[in-house]
């Protein structure tokens, strides 16, 4: 899904597309450790490349290196953040103060980079054209369940946010709303663990 609607919203611009992809290597990371959110963008980042006809070796490159950008964002994105934020007494709310910052600054600075390192890249994909024949639609299986599972998701990331605020623990709201995707999913609990 999140493959199609992307080369859909670039209209054929390489460079969007790259920082599309960036953008959301990012956000992955700050939410998951960097290794899988490396492994899941490189097979998409391959996937989509191999689709409209790019190399993809730019992409994973700055990918490979982005994806610590995100992993500074947030408390949850790696042990060390943990570390750090538990010698230094900060809640999630306090680490994001601090953090969000340094990161949105350090993603614009390596977005600029690499779009300067790859200028004569980008300069060869200039007129390259992406056709998709499919909806990215045609990948979701139910539209209301798709919605659900997006809206809980969200929901577990205010839940995150403000769950030192609540006096919960982020384990506890992890794996509880990881259970409820599951269950509106119509997934087997069993299966799942």
């Amino acid at each position: 899904f999140i493959a199609l609607k992307t080369i859909k919203v670039v209209k054929n611009n390489v460079r969007f597309l790259f920082i599309i992809f960036l953008f959301l290597v990012t956000i992955s990371s700050a939410f998951l450790d960097n290794i899988a959110a490396m492994l899941i963008f490189a097979a998409l980042t391959f996937t989509v490349c191999r689709y409209v006809g790019i190399d993809p070796k730019p992409f994973i490159i700055a990918e490979a290196v982005i994806v610590n950008v995100g992993g500074i964002m947030l408390l949850i994105s790696s042990i060390p953040n943990i570390i750090v934020a538990q010698a230094a007494h900060l809640s999630f709310l306090d680490f994001v103060r601090i953090s969000l910052p340094l990161g949105l600054l350090l993603f614009a600075t390596t977005v600029a980079f690499c779009l300067f390192l790859f200028h004569e890249y980008f300069e060869t994909c200039k007129y390259r054209s992406f056709r998709v024949g499919i909806s990215e639609w045609s990948v979701v299986k139910d539209k209301k369940i798709f919605y659900r599972v997006a809206v809980l998701f969200g929901l577990t990331i205010l839940l995150l946010l403000f769950a030192d605020e609540f006096g919960v623990r982020k384990s506890f709201v992890t794996i509880s709303m990881a259970v409820v995707m599951g269950l509106v999913a119509g997934e087997d609990l069993e299966e799942m663990w």
